[in-house]
């Protein structure tokens, strides 16, 4: 199983992909923040084998900051 450090480990691919909320949901801890999601564990909720997993993104800022790593890594394979 890949854990959250998994994904956001120093020079693993994808990094500083996955956060986790450790304060109380505002809406500016939110914006602009760079990763793709932002699991908030107040609401994540585990009932029988079902898991709901409730996260949060700045949709533009997300794309923005995935856009650019995509154009990073096209760049070193040209």
């Amino acid at each position: 199983m890949k854990t959250i450090e998994y994904f956001n480990c120093a020079g693993s691919e994808p990094n500083g992909v996955i956060d986790v909320l450790e304060e109380q949901w505002i809406s500016a801890r939110i914006v602009e923040n760079p990763h793709s999601s932002i699991i908030d564990p107040n609401i994540t909720a585990k009932q029988c084998d079902l898991l709901s997993i409730a996260t949060w993104y700045d949709n533009e800022w997300r794309f923005s900051n995935r856009l650019a790593e995509v154009a990073q890594y096209i760049e070193t394979r040209i």
